[in-house]
């Protein structure tokens, strides 16, 4: 099976990527470290996605043209965005929009216009459900976000 993976630099895309290629499935890791919160960090996992057997890795700031790989795939993993909602009100709002909302809108675009659509697991930030107080969000808590 082919597979995107966008956020493969992210601790849980990094996981992702180890699961899908490590059962066998052609992965292309998709990221932009140098936006990374933790760019060190981010840089160090995208080096050793590019080692992996079964991983091409792309990074979306240096090639912006692998959406095309979405007309292969059989399955996109999206997981990438910029974390929080705060920032998509102040004066980050137009990295907060070009990093959750305009990337994922082209990648959806891109899917609906691949000739064999792959399928689409979106993830969420627990942002949407606030602060988490003492114990983890579960899916039905209200939403809050602040």
């Amino acid at each position: 099976m082919r597979v995107v993976v966008t956020g493969a630099a992210g601790f849980i895309g990094s996981h992702v990527v180890d699961a899908l290629s490590g059962a066998g499935h052609e992965v292309l890791a998709v990221d932009a470290p140098s936006r990374s919160l933790t760019p060190q960090v981010a840089r160090r996992t995208w080096a050793e996605l590019q080692v992996r057997p079964g991983v091409v890795a792309a990074d979306i700031d240096l090639a912006v043209d692998e959406l095309d790989a979405v007309a292969a795939a059989d399955v996109v993993v999206h997981l990438a965005g910029r974390p929080g909602v705060r920032d998509s009100w102040g004066p980050g709002r137009a990295v907060a929009e070009r990093d959750n909302v305009t990337a994922t809108r082209r990648l959806l675009a891109a899917c609906m216009e691949a000739r064999r659509r792959p399928k689409v697991v979106v993830a969420s930030s627990s942002s949407v459900y606030g602060s988490a107080g003492r114990r983890p969000n579960r899916e039905d808590d209200p939403l809050r976000p602040e």
